[in-house]
């Protein structure tokens, strides 16, 4: 039970007399503020539990389980200098780079990706189809999706149309860009060529 302290018809304590006041003031609240200000709850509680509101009154809590259901009661998402990674689940976002070729240029040539971004992970996918390929020869340049890379990457690419012959796309640190090339470093640029791709790079 709480005790209260009551002061002597005497009392010239400054603080003693405060202290009296303010119970009693804490006794006699009538005003909806005040009695907001009181909350009731269980008899007994989970040690180190989580404390709720019971009903929508704001004057009740209910005890809760020590643990939290993730997927029920926990909104929001980790910031990633907190080891959170920013993922919400939602679908990987499009884009359209141009390519360009290493000599000469293309007549017609188009390209079509998607990306997720998931902390300082970039996933991506991209595909290269080459109408026309002009004058267009060596390797072929590409923008990626988003982010600069910090270190070097590789990504298998396949020509998907005409061969069926292998390639790869060289990321490096700092670069805005993928350079894909033959597996012998030659040029996978032909009329008709459809080249996919998909990999990971870290960004900063």
């Amino acid at each position: 039970m709480r005790e209260y302290y009551v002061p002597g018809l005497g009392e010239k304590d400054p603080d003693k007399i405060i202290r009296s006041l303010m119970q009693a003031h804490e006794n006699s609240a009538t005003d909806a503020d005040d009695i907001a200000l009181r909350v009731e709850g269980p008899a007994s509680a989970t040690d180190s539990g989580f404390v709720v509101y019971d009903g929508t009154t704001g004057k009740l809590v209910k005890n809760h389980a020590a643990t939290i259901a993730l997927g029920s009661e926990v909104s929001g998402t980790l910031p990633v200098a907190n080891g959170g990674t920013n993922y919400t689940g939602v679908a990987w976002t499009t884009y359209t780079p141009t390519p360009t070729s290493g000599a000469g240029s293309f007549t017609t040539v188009s390209a079509a990706g998607s990306y997720l971004a998931i902390g300082k992970l970039v996933h991506f996918c991209l595909t290269i189809t080459i109408t026309n390929a002009g004058t267009a020869s060596g390797a072929i340049v590409c923008a990626l999706p988003t982010g600069t890379p910090v270190r070097p990457a590789m990504v298998a690419v396949g020509e998907t149309a005409n061969t069926g012959i292998s390639g790869v796309g060289r990321i490096s640190a700092g670069s805005s860009n993928i350079l894909i090339v033959k597996y012998d470093a030659g040029t996978l640029i032909a009329t008709n060529n459809v080249l996919s791709m998909s990999g990971i790079y870290e960004i900063t």
